[in-house]
């Protein structure tokens, strides 16, 4: 069972001011999608949705190795690296 929490918080001043101008033009078009063609997926967001960002497996073997050896558990030196 899930419960969600809903907050009251007020937004900074920075971003208040935050403008995104390619926001505000697709939030204003009035465009009527045409039934005859597919839509075309714009990967707006998270691009592991789509499939469209798949992580080298270079990367993916890396991280395998690093957790298999056990040598970088824990905490970093409170100074950092």
């Amino acid at each position: 069972m899930e419960s969600f929490v809903e907050f009251e918080l007020e937004g900074s001043i920075a971003s208040k001011n935050t403008f995104n101008p390619i926001r505000d033009l697709v939030d204003t078009m009035k465009l009527q999608p045409n039934p005859d063609r597919e839509k075309i997926p714009l990967s707006i967001g998270d691009p592991t949705v789509f499939g469209n960002f798949k992580t080298a497996e270079a990367v993916n073997e890396a991280m395998i190795e690093s957790v298999k050896a056990h040598s970088n558990n824990g905490y970093p030196h409170s100074a950092g690296y």
